[in-house]
């Protein structure tokens, strides 16, 4: 079976196949109402026509039972108008979920006809009351897409699905290339993996035989991932220039702390960071009032996910903070993870 790894993300979407393919684009789409630049105009501005990365132009078009429906996803739809984000709780009923799933699909997908195994996950909060539906959903989902740009064609389905716990798999992918490290008996293993829209943390404890073993009593999800820090930041622009900011430009303020509007460059670079320790320090302190019997039994606290990388140097900055390591490739831990896992239950069938 061909094996895919696939994190849903609210913020970023995130893959990686067995034929070496991965993907990595925000978790965001648009109805596709867009005609070709005419050739004089792509000439006058000196627009260069080769091939924009896939990632950065996926331009789907998506068939089921006749009926055909055109998007853009990801960085496509950033500068859109109509621009839809993943941010329903729900993900087996989200639309655009199921949209971001069609897109991540088409390019990991294989070249020939072959069975796929996808093993793909939930917050860990959510599992349980989610799994169900959601695995059902996914052996259930069955589409035509075509990336046209690129001659991709691909009939969606999966034949096997697995779901595994956000955070797990990050602290799988984390633990994989020096296991012997973190295989200390009585020793703890924690994560706390930084998302769009929750922080999950999850909390492992070795045992007499060197194996993790789970701890859901330590472990849980915080409703407060990026999105937070992004709802904060356009509240305190639209209460100082009393506008909304277009989604392109607080991705772009958020990365580098600045904008230009009305005529004029403004810096909100302080205000960022500040918002920034805050919600480090908020985050950190409730899931340390939650690991205050095992603080001190911790080998390694690893920071994961794409919040992870970017609030890394702010959760430093927390007094009194935990001893965290930035997990390598923190933004596609789960994908990884998930993708050795397939790997993994594949050989034991």
């Amino acid at each position: 079976m061909y094996k895919i790894g696939l994190d849903l993300g609210y913020k970023y979407v995130k893959g990686v196949a067995d034929n070496g393919k991965t993907v990595c684009f925000p978790s965001i789409i648009a109805l596709n109402k867009s005609s070709k630049i005419d050739k004089d105009t792509v000439k006058f501005f000196g627009i260069h026509e080769g091939k924009k990365p896939i990632e950065d132009n996926l331009c789907i078009v998506i068939s089921k039972d006749g009926y055909e429906e055109r998007f853009k996803v990801g960085n496509a739809a950033v500068n859109e108008k109509n621009v839809r984000y993943t941010f329903q709780d729900d993900k087996c009923n989200s639309i655009e979920n199921n949209i971001c799933l069609a897109a991540a699909s088409a390019v990991l997908f294989p070249g020939e006809d072959e069975e796929i195994f996808l093993v793909s996950g939930l917050p860990i909060t959510d599992f349980s009351k989610q799994k169900k539906v959601f695995k059902k959903m996914l052996l259930n989902y069955n589409v035509q897409v075509k990336i046209p740009d690129y001659n991709i064609n691909k009939k969606i389905h999966f034949d096997r699905v697995e779901l595994v716990p956000q955070g797990l798999a990050a602290v799988y992918a984390a633990v994989w290339n020096d296991l012997k490290k973190y295989s200390i008996p009585g020793s703890y293993i924690g994560l706390i993996d930084w998302g769009g829209k929750t922080v999950d943390y999850a909390v492992f404890r070795i045992n007499s035989e060197g194996m993790p073993e789970y701890l859901p009593d330590y472990s849980g999800t915080i409703y407060g991932g990026m999105f937070q820090i992004e709802n904060d930041i356009t509240t305190i622009f639209k209460e100082r220039y009393g506008d909304e900011l277009i989604y392109s430009n607080l991705l772009r303020l958020i990365d580098t702390g600045k904008i230009f509007f009305n005529r004029q460059e403004i810096d909100l670079s302080q205000d960022i960071r500040d918002i920034k320790n805050d919600r480090a320090g908020r985050v950190l302190n409730e899931i340390t009032k939650k690991w205050i019997d095992i603080i001190k039994y911790f080998n390694t606290i690893f920071i994961s996910g794409g919040g992870g990388k970017d609030m890394y140097d702010n959760i430093l900055n927390v007094p009194g903070a935990l001893t965290v390591e930035l997990a390598s490739n923190p933004q596609m831990g789960n994908a990884i993870g998930y993708y050795r896992i397939a790997s993994l239950a594949g050989l034991s069938r």
